[in-house]
């Protein structure tokens, strides 16, 4: 095989997108899944917020409270 990847039927194969996003395919033989695109890309969203101030304040009195180790 080329490095192009191709599906089955010979055709190079495409880059899914969701909201303007590239996303690979795990294997180009493959056929996409528009679901597992859309948790990947849900999972990637979360992922890469920022934690909240609050949960981080929280985090600091636990380790004020455990002392050193």
């Amino acid at each position: 095989m080329s490095e192009t990847a191709k599906h089955k039927h010979g055709k190079p194969a495409k880059n899914a997108s969701l909201d303007g996003k590239d996303i690979d395919l795990p294997r180009p033989d493959m056929a996409f899944d528009p679901i597992a695109a859309a948790l990947r890309q849900l999972h990637e969203q979360i992922a890469s917020e920022q934690i909240p101030d609050d949960f981080l304040d929280l985090l600091d009195q636990l380790d004020d409270r455990s002392g050193p180790e």
